[in-house]
């Protein structure tokens, strides 16, 4: 299915399942499809109504050419676009990576009712160094488009969450699991609740599924 955001751009999203909303955020070099080969569609299908969707510039979702058609606001636009459309009004964000850094901006400024974040941390995430050696280690000029609107979005801190969050990464995905161990006190006085996993890398962290299974769903269902 394609809804219009709010720049009028086409957006793809998927929907299956019966039962509260949670609309799964995929990273940045990917699109919706890894949610059902790694398993989690058919893990929530039968207790949540699961959301999936294509970045714009992922999969089948619009591409654009200019950096600005990749600015923070049309990313957490194009998820308003689709709680909106499905007449959803107290969702759960599940992010990964990129998608777990959306989830914090969407819930600094929206009401959510739960949000779990993988592979991702709060602060200065996307430094000019880390923007620059992305740019410069890819040829595609979408996800270069991609990388330079980076540095506009702004810095979330666990005081601006405004709902209970689980956020989880494990101990071989190696700058966030040492910038989480250094926010841990921060982020539970704040809302929060961090997992870490031994042994699981970024990728692993969804691919993994029945590791870190159990944590999600408990969360979802508290």
């Amino acid at each position: 299915m394609f809804i219009k955001s709010n720049d009028n751009a086409s957006i793809y999203y998927d929907k299956t399942g019966i039962g509260p909303a949670i609309l799964l955020i995929h990273g940045l070099g990917g699109d919706h499809t890894i949610w059902n080969n790694s398993g989690w569609i058919d893990e929530l299908k039968n207790d949540f109504t699961v959301i999936t969707f294509d970045l714009r510039g992922c999969g089948q979702s619009e591409v654009g050419h200019n950096e600005d058609f990749y600015s923070i606001e049309n990313h957490l636009a194009d998820i308003t676009s689709i709680l909106d459309y499905e007449e959803i009004n107290d969702p759960i964000l599940f992010g990964w990576s990129l998608g777990g850094t959306i989830t914090t901006q969407y819930a600094s400024k929206y009401r959510l009712k739960k949000a779990i974040v993988c592979g991702t941390y709060f602060g200065i995430i996307f430094s000019k160094e880390f923007i620059k050696k992305g740019i410069k280690g890819t040829e595609d000029i979408v996800l270069q488009k991609r990388m330079r609107a980076l540095y506009k979005w702004p810095i979330i801190e666990p005081e601006q969450m405004n709902c209970p969050y689980l956020i989880y990464t494990g101990t071989d995905d190696a700058s966030v699991y040492q910038k989480l161990n250094i926010q841990n006190e921060k982020i539970i006085k704040n809302n929060g609740r961090v997992v870490f996993f031994d042994k699981v890398d970024h990728f692993g962290l969804i691919t993994q599924k029945e590791m870190v299974k159990n944590d999600v769903i408990n969360f979802l269902k508290s």
